[in-house]
């Protein structure tokens, strides 16, 4: 279905957000509220549609036939402001409340069981302070580990911890920002170098897509074989 709608679309080298895909009947049609986002293959020409409000939550129906593209919501978060999702999905749906990478934490408490604990655990973050890019296209990120405290409400944060994290990025591997409105905006290798160092990045923070290499003789510090990274949001 996920390929369904990729194809509805219709952007060139589109692919679904993990774990922002929402998806229920009324009757007799099908709903869907997701997100895309440029796939590895894509170009940084291509990235533009993806651009601004271009990653923002979109509408999708199926009446029988095909799926078809209703409306692209305002805003970077929930589900659409359009009349045709029926209310009683958006209610089942929290409103599409879901914990994309660029979008805010949870404010919940640890006490309550906190979907932030459940979230972020196990997650990988890095502070980035330098980037080192290779003929090849492949790229060396460096900095901080980080840990996240989700605390009480307004009370969420990233925090520096000492020692190095160092991120291998793949080649081909896929770069998330924050842009001016909080949407995740594609961010080409080439290009992270100066935006990491620029002082303009909305946090530094990145989140890890990857695994953990193993360190032999004197190397010291977390390294990590990575196929993505995306700067996290953070209000």
């Amino acid at each position: 279905m996920k390929a369904a709608l990729v194809q509805a679309d219709g952007r060139p080298d589109a692919t679904e957000v993990a774990g922002a895909t929402f998806y229920g009947t009324c009757g007799t049609t099908r709903y869907a509220v997701t997100r895309m986002t440029l796939g590895p293959a894509g170009t940084e020409l291509q990235g533009v549609a993806f651009q601004d409000g271009g990653a923002y939550p979109e509408l999708l129906v199926d009446t029988g036939t095909s799926w078809t593209l209703i409306t692209r919501s305002a805003t970077p978060t929930g589900c659409t402001a359009s009349p045709v999702l029926p209310a009683a999905l958006r209610t089942v749906w929290q409103d599409c409340a879901v914990l994309a990478p660029s979008s805010p934490a949870p404010s919940q408490t640890a006490a309550a069981g906190s979907s932030c604990e459940q979230y972020y655990a196990g997650k990988v973050f890095v502070s980035a302070k330098a980037v080192t890019v290779h003929a090849d296209g492949s790229a060396v990120l460096t900095g901080a580990p980080v840990t996240v405290h989700c605390g009480g409400p307004d009370d969420f944060q990233f925090d520096a911890q000492p020692g190095t994290t160092t991120v291998d990025l793949a080649v081909g591997a896929t770069i998330t920002v924050v842009g001016p409105t909080t949407a995740s905006t594609p961010l080409a290798v080439s290009k992270l170098p100066a935006y990491v160092t620029s002082g303009k990045a909305e946090s530094d923070v990145f989140l890890v897509t990857g695994v953990p290499q193993v360190l032999t003789g004197t190397e010291q510090g977390e390294t990590y074989e990575a196929t993505a990274i995306a700067e996290q949001f953070h209000p």
